[in-house]
This record gives C-alpha cells, sequence and structure tokens, in this order.
C-alpha cells in the first residue's frame, strides 16, 4: 500500500478509545468524515464513552461497522440527546449498541439502504424512528433490512416512512417497552 498503510483508502479507522474517557469530540468528528467520504467506519470492540455529545450529529448517510466486537455507543451523560440524524444516503451498521440515548437513530429524509445488522438497542428513551415529517412529507427507504439485532429495555423500531423492500429476521426483543425506573437510575 502506499506509504505502507495496510488501511484501505475506503475506511476510516477510528482512534476512539474504549477506556472509559469521553470521547465525544473524536467520534463526531470521525462520523462526520465517514460520512462526507463515503468510507466505512471501522469502530473497536467495547464501549464507547459519549457523555461530552451536546449536540444531534448529522450526516447524509452512514456506514459503520465493528468487526471486532460490538461497540457500545455509550450516552452515558447525554442520555436527553438524540444521536444520529440522518438526512439521506445510505445507513449500513454492523455489530453497533446504542446504549442510554433520547433516540438513537432518527430520519424524515428519502433513504437508499436502512440496514441494522447484529446490532443492539439498550435502555434508550425512543425508538430508532424513520418517518415523514411537514418538511419531508415523502420521506421513504427503498431497502430496510433489520437482521439479528437485539433490543433490551428500550423500544425497537419504528418505520412510519414509505418502504419499498423489507426483511426482518432474527432480531430479539426483552422488554420492550421503555421502563422509568430503569432509564431515571441508569448512568446516576
Amino acid at each position: 500500500a502506499p506509504g505502507g498503510s495496510t488501511t484501505p483508502a475506503a475506511v476510516v479507522e477510528s482512534k476512539c478509545k474504549t477506556d472509559g474517557s469521553d470521547e465525544a469530540s473524536r467520534f463526531a468528528d470521525e462520523v462526520q468524515e465517514a460520512s462526507s467520504t463515503g468510507k466505512l467506519l471501522i469502530l473497536p470492540a467495547g464501549t464507547i464513552n459519549l457523555s461530552g455529545l451536546t449536540a444531534t450529529i448529522s450526516v447524509a448517510g452512514l456506514r459503520a461497522a465493528s468487526p471486532y466486537g460490538e461497540c457500545i455507543l455509550d450516552a452515558q451523560a447525554a442520555k436527553y440527546i438524540d444521536l444520529l440524524t440522518i438526512t439521506g444516503g445510505d445507513v449500513d451498521l454492523y455489530q453497533i449498541g446504542f446504549r442510554r440515548w433520547a433516540r438513537p437513530i432518527i430520519s424524515s429524509a428519502t433513504i437508499g439502504l436502512f440496514s441494522m445488522s447484529r446490532c443492539a438497542l439498550i435502555e434508550n428513551r425512543r425508538h430508532v424512528r424513520m418517518e415523514p415529517v411537514a418538511g419531508y412529507p415523502s420521506s421513504s427507504i427503498e431497502t430496510l433490512i433489520l437482521s439479528k439485532n437485539r433490543v433490551v429495555d428500550s423500544p425497537g423500531f419504528e418505520i412510519k416512512s414509505a418502504v419499498g423492500e423489507a426483511w426482518a429476521h432474527g432480531n430479539r426483543m426483552r422488554n420492550v417497552s421503555r421502563r422509568t425506573d430503569l432509564w431515571d437510575s441508569v448512568g446516576s
């Protein structure tokens, strides 16, 4: 590879640490870079602390994966913030967990592919939500794939957008309605 790099040019390798330190700024920068360049964001296995996040990250599509083991994106003190707003493009997520967000992912845009595979929704306040709103009355998803995800003590998915094709299989859900006592006690 040019310059001795072994990382493919189509990949952004995350530098986020899983040691408990706040990685909100670094994570937001990496997500923006991956989205704007169309590259795959590779996340580390473990829990990434995003407690310093103060605003929702808005992206026109996102491809992200954690091939080394599950990566949990943990809101901690930012638990009343939405994590990602998708404004278009494709969304393809693999082995990523979302814990303690107001809404982990929302979109009112037209999306080509929306795929979540082996992802987790844990202790979130609201659903992963795709729906038309006043400014985007014709929002849609061309292809929706929800495969082998798990939802624990969290709302799951709310898809109100038009969907061309959909596949949902192997998803596991437990205590899907939000438990107030659990939500209010986490991260305290």
